[in-house]
């Protein structure tokens, strides 16, 4: 029920956060874009509250690099069944082992022992991450109602 509503809604809504910004040809041009995942996608969040470790940006092209590591389609993570821990977890490893392998430094590389506390901070990032995305797209679609614009 709640995809069908954000269809509904993303016909007339844009779910960018940046929507007033955008020219009325790119917003009728999101609007007329019908894949849901696409369109939730392209609102995900370069920072969030307690952003710590993550960098997203150390990964390379950060977009491209959550799109393989999810795995799932983006509105069953934000709004439907599959749950922002298990996605989180496989996150929080994927990026351990990315910028291990990019060559950038961890805490754990300075201090023993604290390879448990990294992996569990970044999972909650991840989570966090989740969160304020799921956030960011309701705050957008108020954002346009309150204001009495369609996009």
């Amino acid at each position: 029920m709640i995809e069908v509503a954000l269809e509904i809604l993303g016909v007339r809504c844009s779910f960018d956060p940046h929507w007033k910004r955008q020219s009325q040809e790119a917003l009728q041009e999101e609007l007329q874009d019908a894949d849901l995942d696409e369109r939730l996608f392209s609102a995900w969040p370069a920072d969030w509250p307690t952003q710590e470790l993550v960098e997203l940006d150390n990964v390379g092209d950060p977009g491209a690099w959550l799109q393989t590591e999810i795995g799932e389609r983006i509105f069953e993570v934000l709004f439907g069944s599959v749950d922002y821990e298990q996605v989180a977890e496989h996150l929080a490893q994927a990026y351990l082992d990315e910028i291990q392998e990019q060559g950038y430094p961890l805490p754990s590389d300075f201090e023993e022992g604290l390879e448990d506390w990294e992996e569990a901070k970044v999972r909650q990032e991840f989570v966090a991450f989740f969160r304020h995305w799921h956030a960011r797209v309701l705050q957008v679609l108020e954002s346009q109602r309150q204001s009495g614009d369609e996009a």
